[in-house]
Parts: C-alpha cells; structure tokens; sequence
C-alpha cells in the first residue's frame, strides 16, 4: 500500500508540472459551464434537459421560449463572470447588479410581445429583480411610469401598490 501512495505521488507531481493541452481545457470549461447552467436552471423550474440546454445556449435567433432564454442569459453570465474574474474586477454593488442585468436580459421585457402574459408587478418585485433599495426602486418606477413604460394598475389611485407594462 504505501509503495502505490509513493507511485501516486509521483504521478501527481508529473501531472501539477505538465499543463493541459488547451483545447482539453476549452472542452472541460465548456461541459462544466453547461452542467452548471442546465442544474442552476433546473433549480429554478426550467425542464430543458443538457441537450436542450446545449441547443438554447448554441441558438441565434431570437425567437425562443422564456425557458431557452433563461438558459442563454445563464450561460452569458458564467461567461460575463469569468471575463470580470480574468480582468481582476473586485466584487461590489455595481457588479452584482450588472450580474442581475445579464440574467434578465430579454425576459422581462419578453412580456411585451405576448398580450396574454401576465404583466402585473409590484415594487417589491422591482427590488428583488435589480437588487436594488426600496427607495431606488420607487424612483425608476416613477420615471417609468413618466416614460409611459408603465402604468399603475388602478390609475387615479392613492397608493400605488402595482403596475402593469404598458407596450409603449
């Protein structure tokens, strides 16, 4: 047994000096990364099996499902995430909320293009999405509301409590 630890050893020390070829490193990145973004999905609620997953993130067009788009922005926020790392920024406010941006990315607006979905939100919702104040968000929500982006859902009420997208 310890003749084997000894030749372990040996052969673990070969493999830290020797580097990866880079297309095996290219490959071990990218199976990682789709592992990592179809069970993040996953956890969510998203069904897409890995080559579903592997189909969305490969996709150009931008017609796709609210699931398929979730994955997509997943897989561009590992990859937004890694360009950071490499480029040394240091976590802070701003990087999260630049994370939450790449994760949201066409999925709340998506709600625009189908007249049946459900376009109602609170503030509440506007803080947990963008990671943002309460305070911040009421603000946005105003200058939204003055851009004719959104509307309250009951207009001419004295609390607002939601608002609806309003396609403009």
């Amino acid at each position: 047994m310890v003749r084997n630890l000894g030749v372990i050893e040996s052969a673990r020390a070969v493999v830290d000096v020797l580097p990866l070829p880079p297309d095996r490193v290219l490959w071990l990145r990218q199976a990682a990364r789709q592992r990592a973004t179809r069970n993040s999905t996953r956890i969510e609620g998203n069904t897409l099996n890995s080559t579903e997953v592997g189909r969305a993130v490969l996709a150009v067009d931008r017609t796709q499902t609210e699931m398929q788009q979730e994955v997509r922005n997943y897989w561009r926020a590992l990859e937004w995430i890694e360009e950071q790392i490499e480029g040394r920024r240091s976590m802070s406010e701003e990087f999260i909320r630049e994370l939450q941006q790449q994760l949201l990315t066409r999925l709340l607006v998506r709600a625009l293009d189908d007249p049946k979905a459900v376009t109602a939100f609170t503030p509440s919702d506007v803080v947990e999405w963008f990671g943002i104040s309460a305070t911040t968000a009421r603000d946005w929500l105003d200058r939204w509301c003055d851009d004719g982006f959104v509307q309250p859902t009951k207009p001419g009420a004295q609390r607002i409590r939601s608002y609806l997208l309003t396609g403009t």
